[in-house]
């Protein structure tokens, strides 16, 4: 599978040379603009110093056994926007975002996109993150770990079908430890966007499909887009049968509606220049996988 990624990279950015680096480029940010007013503001020294702790850990630790180029690093944002603090503990919601390149063009496409509202975690200045797969350390730890994984599954899938299979194990274990620890977000029980449902979705037998589908929409229609758009258009449109034969086994999964709020737009403009007809049975097929973005899904028609 990295042979495949590495080529394309190459292509993409005609990068010649082997350089060692480590997998992840994150931009971490973190702000305290969500404090409320009768909390003490958290002196600046010390969120940047949590921005230089965590953006390093992220950064440098080794995820996989594999060489990635300075090319090939999978681009990142964590956005720490913490809501409280007590001392060194702190609440926060947290968007994560992870993207790939896309064959051909300067176009990046998102492949994760999930706001986590249920951060809690202990923080100490000048204090180094430290990590271990074989047992649980503390929330910070794991909650950065879980999510290095799920983007690296989520890469993975999007090049080889279920190639991202071993970080999504990965991801499991960190939450399995994580569970006995009390930390708010690591079980199905907590709510229907919790952190707890990215695995349990990804890992049913049910949901397998959704997988599929991302590796076919971005090997097989991103990738190819620009050089055939009529067959590409062809695929995505059978991708789309297929969740829709999914959602009728489990309708309206987390991860469904994840997929969709990342993708709507390009979809849009995969099929803005569809015959009628493929632009009338999209439409129809969108309306019931994403109802809440149906006036997004108008613009289809906006262009012959």
């Amino acid at each position: 599978m990295m042979k495949l990624k590495k080529s394309i990279f190459t292509l993409i950015v005609g990068f010649v040379g082997v350089l060692q680096a480590q997998e992840l480029k994150v931009n971490v940010i973190v702000n305290s603009d969500q404090l409320e007013k009768n909390q003490d503001r958290i002196d600046q020294q010390i969120l940047t110093d949590m921005k230089t702790t965590i953006s390093s850990f992220l950064n440098n630790y080794k995820w996989t056994d594999h060489t990635f180029q300075t090319n090939e690093k999978i681009n990142c944002t964590f956005q720490i926007n913490i809501s409280s603090h007590s001392g060194t503990t702190y609440a926060a919601n947290v968007q994560v975002v992870a993207n790939r390149p896309v064959y051909n063009t300067n176009y990046e496409s998102q492949i994760f996109n999930f706001l986590d509202k249920d951060w809690v975690f202990e923080y100490s200045q000048s204090t180094s993150i430290n990590y271990s797969e074989n047992a649980y350390v503390n929330q910070l730890s794991s909650l950065l770990s879980f999510y290095a994984y799920m983007i690296l599954a989520y890469d993975y899938d999007s090049y080889a079908k279920f190639g991202g299979q071993q970080y999504l194990e990965k991801a499991q274990q960190i939450l399995n430890s994580a569970q006995s620890s009390g930390g708010k977000g690591w079980t199905t029980t907590e709510g229907s966007n919790v952190r707890a449902w990215l695995i349990e979705n990804l890992t049913n037998p049910q949901q397998q499909t959704l997988r599929e589908v991302m590796y076919k929409y971005h090997r097989q229609v991103l990738d190819k887009f620009t050089n055939n758009q009529d067959d590409t258009r062809k695929i995505l449109s059978a991708c789309l049968d297929d969740l829709k034969q999914m959602n009728s086994i489990r309708p309206n999964s987390l991860t469904l509606k994840w997929f969709f709020n990342m993708k709507e737009n390009e979809i849009v403009n995969i099929y803005s220049k569809a015959p009628q007809d493929t632009k009338q049975k999209t439409f129809l097929i969108l309306s019931e996988l994403d109802p809440t973005n149906i006036e997004k899904y108008n613009n289809i028609f906006k262009n012959n």
